[in-house]
Parts: structure tokens; sequence; C-alpha cells
């Protein structure tokens, strides 16, 4: 079944992002699974340290494998890649390590997150990693960045999806700058909104 999804990404999608980074993604999230039950308790968290600390050494270890990205699109596959890798560790260390979004190690992630976001023109599969690094954006000027690629995104490819998002976007940061908490899935639950984030 892993073969088959693989050779599907290569062919449908050149393997951009990288296959492997889905990998890495389904076993993030059966990870925040177990950590979000509610009657996990410290003993149980302590013992999954090891396997969060594996999980964190193997997303930055790793390394993208060939994409058949044809011109212009293969001039954005380190950025589309590194964009991913970036939401996935902010992913890892704030839903599953529960790091705030203050910590020296979430901003690093949003930050490198934003640099390889201002080398890409090519808006298509990083809806994703870019929700995941927005919902930690602590400056005005990366909230404007997101800002602008959303509404890039929106007239490439005609959905109405990006604008969705900058207005949810816009309520996190606003809840972020008076709590001083990315509390996104909260609002999304009281908000009853719903987000396609497969663009």
């Amino acid at each position: 079944m892993e073969l088959k999804f693989s050779q599907d990404q290569a062919k449908w999608f050149c393997n951009l992002p990288d296959y492997q980074l889905f990998c890495l993604l389904k076993e993030a999230t059966k990870l925040y699974r177990i950590v979000s039950q509610p009657a996990l308790d410290n003993e149980a968290v302590r013992g999954l340290i090891p396997d969060m600390a594996e999980l964190l050494n193997r997303v930055m270890q790793w390394k993208p494998g060939p994409s058949s990205a044809s011109a212009p699109y293969n001039a954005f596959v380190a950025e589309v890649n590194e964009i991913w890798r970036q939401g996935l560790l902010c992913f890892i260390y704030a839903d599953i390590c529960a790091l705030p979004s203050s910590d020296q190690r979430v901003r690093e992630c949003v930050q490198q997150g934003m640099r390889a976001l201002k080398g890409l023109s090519w808006m298509q599969s990083i809806m994703w990693p870019i929700f995941m690094i927005s919902v930690h954006a602590l400056a005005e000027a990366d909230r404007q960045l997101v800002e602008s690629t959303c509404n890039n995104m929106m007239a490439m490819v005609s959905f109405a999806t990006p604008l969705t998002i900058i207005s949810f976007l816009r309520q996190v940061w606003a809840d972020m700058d008076a709590t001083g908490k990315s509390r996104w899935r909260t609002i999304m639950i009281e908000s009853g909104i719903q987000i396609n984030l497969v663009l």
C-alpha cells in the first residue's frame, strides 16, 4: 500500500512535496492522537518522550527524494519541501510536545518557514504547512506575508479557501495577541469553521 501511494505521489504530483514527508506526518498524527487523550497521565506522557525525540530527529535529518517537476516548478522544489518540514516541526513542537508559540524552537521553525515562503512563487500543495506555521506567527511582517501568499493563491487557483484561511488566521492572531497563546484548535471548534487545507 505504501509503495502504491508513493508511486501515485510521484506520478501525479512529481513527488512534490516529497512522499516521505507524508509518512512522517502520518506518524506525527498518530502520536498526537495518543498525547491528546484526556485520560493520559504524566507517567504515560513521559513514556512517549523517546518517541517524540525520535520523530523530531527523523524530520530534521530527512533528505528529499528526487522530484520530476518540470520548469518552472522545478525551481521551487527546495522551498516547497522546506515549508513542509517546518510546518511538520511546528505541529510536533506545539501540538505534540505542547511548546508555546513563544518557544525559541517554534519561533525558529516559523522564521525558516517564512524564509522559504518568500522564495516561492508557485502556490500549490503547501496550504497545510503554511497554516501550521502561521498559527504561531508572532511578527506582523510574517502575518502580512501569509496574507499576501493566500491572496496570490486565491488569484491563481480561483478558490475561496485562501480567503477563509486569512479570516480565520486573523481571529487566531488577535486572540494570540490578547492571551499570549495560540488557541487555534479551540477557536476552530467554537466557531464551527471547516477549512480545506489540501491545496
